[in-house]
This record gives C-alpha cells, sequence and structure tokens, in this order.
C-alpha cells in the first residue's frame, strides 16, 4: 500500500475565498443596480416636472391669445405622462414694464400698443394629482420656468 500525504485543506480554503470575493462582488453589483434604477427614476421625474412647466407656460400664452387677457390667477394645468407620472403645474404672471424690455425707438413707433407680462410657471411630478401642490417642497422634482411675453397691437 502506498501511503497519502496528509490533506491540509488547502482546496477549501481557495474554493471559501473565492465564494467570498463572488459574494462580495454580486451585493456590490446589487447595490449599483439599485443606485443607478433610483437616479434614473428621479431623473424620469425631474423631466416631468419640466415637461409640464413648459405645458403650463404654452397654456398662459395660448389663453392669451384666445381670450384677449390672461387667465385667472394662479391658473393650474395638470399633465399627464400615462405610466410615467403626472405633474401639475401653477401659472402666474404679472404686468411688466414694456420700456425694461422693448427698445426706446421701438416704443415711439406710431400705433403700436404693446402689453408686456412676465409668466412663471411652478411645476412638481407627483404620484396623485390629488393634494398635489406645486408651490410646496416635499421632496418631489420641481421645475421653475420664467418667460416674458409681449403682444404689440395697431
Amino acid at each position: 500500500m502506498t501511503s497519502l500525504k496528509p490533506q491540509r485543506g488547502m482546496a477549501l480554503i481557495v474554493s471559501l475565498l473565492l465564494l467570498l470575493i463572488l459574494t462580495v462582488l454580486a451585493i456590490s453589483m446589487a447595490s449599483t443596480s439599485t443606485l443607478q434604477q433610483r437616479i434614473s427614476g428621479n431623473a424620469q421625474q425631474q423631466n416631468l416636472a419640466f415637461q409640464a412647466s413648459e405645458s403650463g407656460l404654452k397654456y398662459w400664452v395660448q389663453w392669451y391669445k384666445d381670450h384677449g387677457n390672461k387667465p385667472t390667477e394662479p391658473a393650474t394645468v395638470d399633465f399627464s405622462s400615462g405610466d410615467s407620472g403626472n405633474a401639475r403645474a401653477s401659472v402666474t404672471s404679472s404686468s411688466l414694464e414694456c420700456s425694461r424690455v422693448i427698445p426706446p425707438q421701438s416704443l415711439s413707433v406710431g400705433g403700436l400698443v404693446y402689453n408686456c407680462y412676465q409668466v412663471s410657471s411652478q411645476a412638481k411630478a407627483c404620484k396623485s394629482l390629488s393634494g398635489c401642490d406645486p408651490t410646496t417642497s416635499t421632496g418631489q422634482a420641481r421645475a421653475l420656468h420664467r418667460r416674458s411675453y409681449i403682444q404689440a397691437t395697431y
């Protein structure tokens, strides 16, 4: 009979070390994947708030064109993007001194009457539109857009 060398368990130690490395790698990848998912969800909510804020500005301009006056303050615009979620925009406007935005030589052109407004649209992405207030900060993505609107008529 031949005698076998006494085994010292080196294969067991190597395999346990490899298993430990693979476990740490798997946990790290799962953590990174979860973080990336949260980042993309936040970016989607921010984009939704941005689009709702832009829609609020377009709503105000269209209202002014259709009715010849500014909408009741503040105007509320709801925005739904299907599965992506909902958002609400609050649109306000104030009269603006036209000489601040129009050169003086243009103001003196005969027969033209200018109406100048500063329009502000503040939007917030919400899970549900009930109780969604764009003017409060409760952790959801928000966007604020401002724009001047000038109308010249004869």
